[in-house]
């Protein structure tokens, strides 16, 4: 009796105080569901497309998670010239590195941490006086697509040339297979007359064609002609 009454002095005092009880996290539930949650945000993390995907690194164009390039987090511990360097992690790596490459602003004690998405390629060591050698990750310029050009005349000419070579290919092999009684066919030529593609509009030819595709059962055919005027 005592022990019920301390508890219900107790979530009445809790009540008091704007708290919901039942979300005061006893017992091992609400720890289980705050572990669930930090795993499902940290396999989330992880799923992230590479920051700058495009990378050229020695002239070559690639991928930010090709084989080879490591997922790096960590702190910017300093800034020399081009060269930062960041202590964390990499693969199985635990500690501080050389980073090089890299265009983002950086400033002593920025946090490098999985949201950002950052990947790198490991590229050698760096040389220290009082110490071990640094690993060095090379971020790599970022690629960006060339600037699209506007087409020449000639090119112009050449992409119409190949496009009525196209057409007209095209509208002799419909013809055939219509002439041989397919039914894709005839929808073809009853289309061509009835927009004037490749040929001169002729509504007669057209239902004629549509006509003779719909009666071997082409759904399309039997609704296009359904809808001529």
């Amino acid at each position: 009796m005592k022990i019920f009454t301390l508890i219900s002095i107790l979530l009445i005092g809790v009540s008091a105080r704007g708290q919901n009880p039942l979300s005061m996290g006893f017992g091992p539930q609400s720890s289980l569901s705050r572990e669930r949650r930090e795993e499902s945000e940290f396999s989330r993390l992880l799923s992230l497309p590479p920051k700058d995907p495009l990378r050229v690194v020695n002239g070559r164009q690639v991928r930010a998670n090709s084989p080879g390039w490591v997922r790096f987090t960590g702190r910017v511990e300093g800034i020399e010239s081009q060269r930062i360097v960041v202590r964390g992690n990499f693969s199985n790596y635990f500690g501080p590195f050389v980073l090089i490459n890299f265009p983002d602003p950086c400033w002593h004690g920025r946090s490098l941490d999985l949201s950002n998405a950052l990947w790198a390629l490991p590229v050698g060591k760096f040389p220290q006086l009082d110490g071990p050698d640094l690993p060095i990750l090379d971020y790599g310029k970022i690629w960006t697509p060339p600037p699209v050009l506007p087409l020449t005349e000639d090119q112009k000419k050449a992409i119409a040339v190949r496009s009525a070579l196209l057409s007209e290919k095209a509208l002799k092999s419909n013809q055939e297979d219509a002439d041989r009684g397919d039914a894709y066919g005839e929808l073809r030529m009853g289309e061509r007359y009835r927009d004037g593609d490749g040929v001169a509009k002729d509504p007669r030819l057209a239902r004629e064609w549509l006509a003779k595709s719909a009666a071997q059962g082409n759904l399309a055919a039997k609704r296009e002609l359904s809808e001529l005027p």
